[in-house]
């Protein structure tokens, strides 16, 4: 096949061009997608954990409060002081809420949380409910009814005691030894340090204190007449005064119970609601919520697997193109270079002969036929010229190999990257399921609280039975408010445990934050691994550039090897015309000009060349000058701004005022950012970020 000198060399180079090409696009290929799904892992898969995480907290420490409010014990002060963290909790897991609720999600999570959301308006209701409840029995104002209904027995009982003995002086006609002083009775002095701020209790109070202080004034009448031997006034007295206190004053007692009772029975039905609804309803959507958890993960375990087949697939594909374009390019070089130096030497070697003979035929052309040698010479320089630019293009073509085996180096790092990310998200499984844990014991000490209260609450009603039974005895009673004392200890150790375990699940949260900030450091350094990548691409790029010039100089010397063939065909015509004698040698020096024409030029001729660089010039664009963040936002908060003083000045100021998303720490939204997963996401919604101001945007 008759193919000209000039499109030989220059298939050669575009092939070794459209090989680089080919490497870089590959190699751009696989790495847009890994950034992608690693965009995919630290704006959307992390973000969605931490915030289902935050709100599994709050709803639990919400139902901890409940718990807590359950208790008949706490006092007014420890009640409100529930009331606020629930108020904080509701609050603060509404704001996780909405976070979360603006991630992208897949159809999978989408359909749990439309599930969700409904459950949590369900449990939100019923602790409304249980709120409404926990407030009636507030405005009864009563503190620990419970031990109020038990200590009225109680003293009520030291009462009738007192009333026995009194009765037993009396009818015996013996000096009296009880004490006749309000404070000296138990009963009495119970009366006296009783506060409550229920109306209905303080006005049975007072009238109960009053008719003991009547009673009080009878028995000290009675002593007396004991004392001056009157026994008959003495009974008669206390049948008037003192036995009828007995009943008016159990009846006082009566009606200081009711509102004790009223408060213990809406302890009861909170008690119920919340075992029958609350809890349930809180248990629904900690489901739901664990479920969104297993679903996100099995995403993220997703995205690793595509991401490192991809690398994989990358990495084996540039092994291969590597590999056979080296092979190519050198086998490609060395023809080319057969080709065209061995034609030529034959060519200048026939016409080297030529000139000899033409030189002894006739002195007259000895001076022609130096300027043949000289321009044989010349030809010889551009071949040479020739080989150094094939020699310089195979270095090239070398250094593309180099570069591209360092990309793929690069890619290894890269798939280390991704498993070091793996390992950290599975650190943050486990520490998501030890507060589940942490959550499920504190529910069984929770329960077992429960149960102590209600089995109190049966001691005391047994207590108050065997102390109406026992009358002036009243032995039976010890025994039982003894089995009261040791079921309240029990109670304390358990909310003991309960406070820990509390802590513990706290401690848990901040083990996950921990391991989020670990993923989002190897985030950065799978983000430094993907640029170190476009850096070697664009060295290949570069490279490429240098052989298209390579290409250019070659044409060059074509050329000037085309204009000395023309000027030896001019000399070899003159010849002719010299001498008749000289024209079987004219006739050789013409086919062996007419040879090297046609190897050089081709079937078409001669042909004009064109510099590579003159018809596709290589156009740098400057990159243009535009406002920093403070100039293009107007926010003042430049050093001497506006609101430099009340903000203070920005951290971007003054060095990263065109690249603000890499400062940590800066006000974007009227939020202080920290981390730079978070900054990232909150920079892709400002108009600066997104303007041709920002040096990151394209």
């Amino acid at each position: 096949m008759n193919i000209s000198l000039q499109k030989k060399i220059l298939g050669g180079f575009l092939f070794a061009t459209a090989v680089s090409i080919f490497v870089g696009v590959v190699g751009w290929g696989s790495t847009t997608f890994v950034r992608s799904k690693m965009s995919d892992l630290g704006n959307v898969n992390v973000p969605s954990i931490s915030n289902i995480s935050k709100i599994v907290a709050h709803q639990r420490l919400v139902d901890v409060s409940l718990q807590i409010l359950l208790n008949p014990s706490r006092t007014s002060q420890d009640r409100a002081k529930e009331y606020s963290k629930i108020e904080n909790n509701l609050k603060d897991g509404a704001k996780y809420i909405q976070k979360f609720n603006a991630l992208p999600k897949s159809d999978d999570v989408n359909k749990l949380w439309v599930k969700f959301q409904q459950s949590w308006k369900t449990w939100q209701g019923d602790m409304d409910e249980a709120l409404r409840l926990c407030r009636e029995i507030d405005n009864i104002a009563i503190d620990n009814p419970q031990k109020l209904a038990l200590n009225a027995e109680h003293y009520f009982g030291t009462y009738k005691a007192w009333t026995a003995e009194v009765s037993k002086s009396v009818l015996e006609g013996i000096e009296m030894s009880v004490n006749a002083d309000v404070n000296g009775l138990e009963f009495g002095k119970w009366l006296t340090s009783l506060k409550s701020d229920n109306p209905d209790v303080t006005g049975a109070q007072e009238k109960v204190l009053y008719d003991l202080n009547v009673v009080l004034s009878a028995v000290g009448t009675i002593a007396e007449f004991i004392e001056i031997e009157e026994p008959e006034l003495a009974k008669d007295l206390y049948i008037a005064e003192v036995l009828p206190s007995v009943e008016s004053i159990q009846f006082l007692v009566d009606s200081l119970m009711v509102p004790i009772k009223d408060a213990l029975k809406i302890y009861d039905t909170l008690y119920s609601f919340d075992q029958e609804k609350a809890s349930l309803s809180s248990l629904a959507s900690k489901k739901l919520l664990d479920a969104m958890v297993s679903k996100v993960q099995n995403e993220v375990e997703s995205n690793l697997v595509k991401g490192e087949k991809t690398s994989q697939k990358a990495q084996f594909i540039l092994l291969i193109v590597i590999v056979a374009g080296t092979l190519l390019s050198v086998t490609m070089g060395i023809l080319i270079s057969r080709n065209i130096s061995l034609p030529i030497r034959t060519y200048i070697n026939n016409l080297t002969s030529a000139s000899v003979g033409i030189d002894s035929a006739s002195h007259s052309f000895t001076e022609s036929g130096q300027r043949l040698a000289d321009d044989a010479a010349t030809q010889a320089s551009g071949i040479e010229e020739t080989s150094a630019s094939i020699e310089e293009v195979a270095s090239m073509s070398r250094q593309n190999a180099d570069n591209a085996s360092q990309a793929s180096v690069t890619m290894d790092e890269t798939k280390q990257l991704l498993d070091m990310t793996s390992r950290y998200m599975s650190d943050l499984t486990t520490s998501m399921e030890g507060i589940t844990s942490a959550s499920t014991e504190t529910a069984k000490i929770i329960k077992t609280i429960d149960e102590i209260a209600f089995q109190t609450n049966l001691l005391a009603l047994n207590a108050a039975v065997e102390a109406a039974r026992a009358g002036e005895a009243g032995a039976g009673f010890a025994v039982v408010a003894d089995e009261v004392r040791n079921l309240a200890m029990r109670a304390a150790e358990a909310a003991k445990n309960t406070a820990e375990l509390i802590e513990e699940t706290v401690s848990q949260v901040q083990s996950g934050s921990g391991m989020v900030e670990k993923t989002t450091d190897a985030f950065d350094k799978v983000s430094k691994g993907v640029h170190d990548s476009s850096t070697l691409f664009d060295e290949i790029n570069t490279a490429s550039n240098e052989q298209a010039k390579g290409i250019g100089q070659i044409n060059t010397a074509i050329a000037e090897v085309e204009s000395i063939t023309q000027q030896n065909a001019a000399n070899a015509d003159g010849y002719f015309r010299t001498s008749i004698k000289m024209e079987s040698y004219a006739n050789n020096l013409k086919e062996i000009v007419n040879s090297l024409t046609s190897m050089v030029d081709g079937a078409g001729g001669v042909t004009s060349y064109t510099s590579a660089t003159e018809t596709s010039p290589l156009l740098i664009e400057e990159p243009e000058d535009g406002l920093n963040c403070w100039e293009y936002l107007k926010c003042g908060r430049e050093a001497g701004g506006i609101n430099a003083q009340q903000l203070g000045v920005c951290p971007a100021y003054p060095d990263h005022g065109k690249s603000c998303a890499e400062i940590a720490g800066t006000l974007c939204g009227g939020d202080v950012q920290g981390s730079y997963a978070l900054k990232i996401s909150k920079c892709q919604q400002c108009d600066f970020y997104r303007s041709k101001n920002y040096l990151g945007s394209s």
